[in-house]
């Protein structure tokens, strides 16, 4: 009897145990999740300019066409057949969660865009996302070297109908291997990054196709890498 006694007592002391194990494991669980859910993620700047100093700065930007800056803007000026754009110095690194993102604050200009390229002419690849006004289309397009041969409409993965030409363009590319594009903070598109590298030149340019001409002015452009 007293050995059954002591087996019941053991059983019933391992019950406890077992039960009080589970109960922390729960909650070491929602712990856990509690602290993904709302932990802290940080924001950290890899390049940006306001355009507020009266000067395009050559450290960060380099030119074609006409290109100044002024009113807090920086202005691309374009003629019939024209092209202008400010172009990063150097390639940027947009791996892990990085959000590319400008102010397109008025256009004349036929086609207005954030470009993100390799700018390797015989081997080109790209993501735009911004305007034709034209078409009168928001778009957004890719192009892959070989792949597809044209421009328009072969490049295109989105388009809508607009009837304004400006906001806030912002391409998002994500740790788990997508890019995501938006306009005035509305999702547009989302698909797998198709490029070879994320090491890309970031490019606002603008391009006047008569009776489109004249100036496009862009304003607080940022890229920031979103950690933690």
């Amino acid at each position: 009897m007293t050995s059954l006694r002591l087996d019941k007592e053991s059983l019933s002391k391992a019950l406890v145990t077992v039960v009080v194990l589970a109960v922390f494991s729960v909650i070491a669980s929602v712990v856990v999740l509690v602290f993904k859910r709302f932990r802290r993620r940080v924001e950290v700047v890899v390049l940006e300019d306001d355009f507020d100093d009266g000067f395009l700065d050559a450290s960060k930007w380099w030119v074609v066409g006409n290109v100044s800056e002024g009113d807090g803007v920086v202005k691309l000026a374009c003629g019939d057949g024209e092209y202008s754009n400010i172009t990063t110095v150097k390639p940027v690194d947009l791996s892990g969660d990085v959000e590319v993102a400008v102010d397109v604050v008025s256009t004349d200009n036929k086609e207005t865009f954030l470009v993100l390229t390799n700018k390797d002419e015989a081997s080109l690849d790209l993501y735009n996302v911004g305007f034709d006004k034209v078409y009168k289309e928001l778009i957004v397009q890719r192009k892959v070297a070989g792949q597809p041969a044209g421009w328009y409409p072969d490049a295109n993965r989105f388009t809508e109908k607009v009837d304004v030409f400006s906001g806030r363009l912002r391409v998002k590319l994500t740790s788990d291997g997508f890019i995501e594009f938006y306009w005035n903070n509305i999702l547009k598109h989302r698909e797998v990054f198709q490029l070879r590298t994320r090491q890309l030149y970031v490019i606002c340019s603008a391009m006047g196709k008569s009776p489109h001409t004249g100036l496009t002015e862009f304003d607080n452009f940022k890229i920031k890498r979103i950690v933690g």
